[in-house]
């Protein structure tokens, strides 16, 4: 709990002790009271005193050596002395007075409410003046921690290049054009190469020559997908030819991080692996694995071993007849299965065909097929051949991925929530925590300037309120930034118009509406249109170089549509197509959530229009 002020009064009678003492106790300090300048020194040694009030007339000690005295060991801190005095000095004594530590001179008999504003005045100073001390203090904690938390950066920085260095994979930085910046000690072991003579190669300087034609195009690859994973020889410092596998990610603009592990061995495995795999390909080619014939001269179907496996059809009972196939066929697809025979049969038609098969557990598989059609020396079809395909793996794959995209487009409305969510959070803590705080140091500063007779720290003080004004404008601009609260109190219109204006007053670009006011929305859209409009006027401020902006808000059949067009420099069809723009990429998902699309179009001779168009019945 704080402590009370401390007021010393000194008069030489305990009538008007008794007096002060009595307008005292109306406010909250601690009063010492003495009649005489000897008891008044006593009293308050090791007391940090707000105030002393004193009579100037006293016996033995005077009110001028006793402020003297009072004030003569407080290099610093110096005490505010009010003097009482039934008489009206000259200019010289007066001068005496304020020179032995006064402030102020208040003449018996003086009104009590005169008193208690110049009391309630030194209190307030006081106060202020210990509050900032114990800002001070917090400061300086604040600033211990920092500088706790810096080493502990610095230590956990020092630990990861040393994981870095020992790491058994090969570890680089290089820039744009793969000149190496850092390499870890795995990279020397790999390419044979001193750290001080990889530190003066780059990437293509060790690639082989047919592996150098390519390299430069994935670098620039990394540069526009921000990762790299690619497989290539390289040549070791012995001379021998060996293989990589480069795994890159995009740290900056010009800075690329790489990891790469010599896969010789590997290479060599898989290509045995690969030669094995082509002669039995070219072995079950031979032996018509996986497929079936019909003999349409004679009416017949002959299937090959794996063609039975993936029927479940028991080649002993098999009577070759074409509606035998026909009769494991799913029920809803036989149509499909015998239109595609006799198109096939009467077209030289090549396209592939899907359909489903049951087994006879029941288990439903899912076949491809491709046929083609022999003919004779007359070019009549005399046999189809067909090789068939169990995708039923690759089915449940195509449709995990299609819910997978299902979730993913879910998963970034909810982080488009959590994104609202927190700027909400973080608007709120700025407007309440630092935005007030700044207010209180405004009002602090302006106080403290007003104690003060120092033109130097008056001039200090007056830059550092300025400061604190601009800091307080930041804050409030990026609390509406955040979370534009007019949204919710007046409506989107309001928004927008609100938004535009700062936004023509800070780029200098004329900015021109043209909105609905017929039209509402809910909560939600409200905020969608508000932030594709924020972002798409962000884009502009960045890149176009707009003098003029239009922006349009209106209900066209069943449909709505907001249009924000600029007359800048354009846009270039890969930079609408480039993944890279997480901006548009956020536009489009939101323009998703509100059952629409957005669409961004250049101009024939100048500008972009950005056009957000969503049903009217949507929320």
């Amino acid at each position: 709990m704080n402590q009370q002020p401390y007021i010393l009064i000194v008069d030489d009678l305990e009538e008007n002790l008794f007096f002060l003492e009595t307008v005292l106790k109306r406010i909250q300090v601690t009063v010492i009271s003495a009649l005489s300048g000897y008891e008044a020194l006593e009293k308050i040694k090791g007391i940090d005193l707000a105030l002393a009030i004193i009579d100037v007339r006293m016996p033995g000690m005077n009110g001028y050596e006793l402020a003297l005295k009072l004030n003569e060991e407080r290099s610093t801190e110096k005490v505010p002395i009010i003097f009482l005095t039934a008489n009206y000095f000259s200019e010289v004594e007066l001068s005496r007075g304020y020179k032995s530590g006064a402030v102020d001179y208040i003449f018996k008999p003086f009104d009590r409410h005169i008193l208690m504003s110049k009391i309630d005045v030194f209190i307030d100073l006081y106060n202020q003046k210990h509050t900032i001390i114990s800002n001070i203090r917090a400061l300086k904690s604040q600033a211990d921690e920092l500088s706790n938390v810096n080493d502990a950066l610095r230590k956990s920085e020092e630990k990861y290049k040393s994981y870095i260095d020992n790491a058994p994979d090969g570890v680089f930085i290089s820039d744009e054009n793969g000149k190496y910046i850092e390499v870890n000690k795995a990279a020397c072991v790999i390419t044979g190469y001193s750290k001080e003579e990889l530190l003066n190669l780059s990437l293509p300087d060790v690639l082989t020559e047919e592996s150098k034609v390519t390299i430069l195009n994935q670098l620039k690859q990394i540069g526009e997908e921000g990762t790299l994973k690619v497989d290539q020889k390289y040549r070791h410092k012995s001379g021998e030819k060996r293989w990589i596998n480069l795994e890159a990610v995009k740290l900056s603009q010009k800075r690329f991080l790489g990891f790469i592990k010599d896969i010789t061995e590997k290479k060599k495995a898989e290509e045995a692996l690969s030669a094995s795999e082509a002669n039995l390909a070219k072995a079950q080619s031979v032996a018509h694995i996986g497929s079936w014939e019909w003999d349409l001269k004679t009416d017949t179907v002959s299937m090959s071993k794996e063609m039975y496996r993936v029927f479940e059809l028991n080649p002993e009972t098999f009577d070759g007849d074409i509606n035998s196939i026909a009769s494991v066929i799913h029920p809803e697809d036989i149509q499909l299965f015998k239109k595609n025979i006799t198109k096939n049969t009467l077209q030289d038609d090549l396209s592939p065909v899907e359909y489903r098969i049951v087994h006879p557990n029941g288990t439903i598989r899912n076949i491809y097929e491709e046929g083609s059609i022999e003919t004779d020396a007359a070019g009549n079809p005399i046999k189809k051949v067909s090789t068939a395909q169990d995708i039923t793996e690759r089915k449940k794959i195509e449709e995990e991925l299609r819910s997978s995209l299902e979730q993913l487009h879910l998963q970034a409305e909810y982080i488009e929530k959590v994104r609202d969510d927190e700027r909400v959070a973080i608007s709120r803590e700025l407007h309440d925590d630092l935005g007030q705080a700044l207010t209180a140091v405004k009002i602090d500063l302006g106080s403290i300037r007003q104690s003060v007779s120092d033109q130097e720290i008056i001039v200090k003080l007056s830059k550092v309120s300025a400061l604190v004004t601009d800091t307080i404008k930041t804050v409030q601009r990026l609390t509406s930034q955040l979370r534009p609260e007019i949204i919710d109190d007046l409506g989107l219109e309001a928004a927008i118009e609100w938004y535009s204006t700062e936004f023509a007053r800070r780029n200098q670009v004329e900015v021109l509406l043209d909105l609905d006011q017929e039209l509402s929305f809910s909560h939600k859209a409200s905020h969608i249109i508000f932030r594709i409009m924020q972002e798409s006027l962000t884009n502009i401020a960045r890149h176009s170089k707009a003098t003029q902006v239009d922006i349009s808000l209106s209900k066209l059949a069943d449909k709505i549509q907001l249009s924000i067009a600029d007359n800048g420099i354009g846009i270039t069809e890969p930079s609408i197509t480039s993944g890279k723009s997480f901006g548009l990429i956020s536009m489009k998902e939101r323009a998703a959530s509100l059952g629409g699309s957005l669409e961004i179009i250049p101009e024939t001779k100048y500008g972009t229009t950005i056009r957000l168009t969503f049903p009217v019945n949507t929320e």
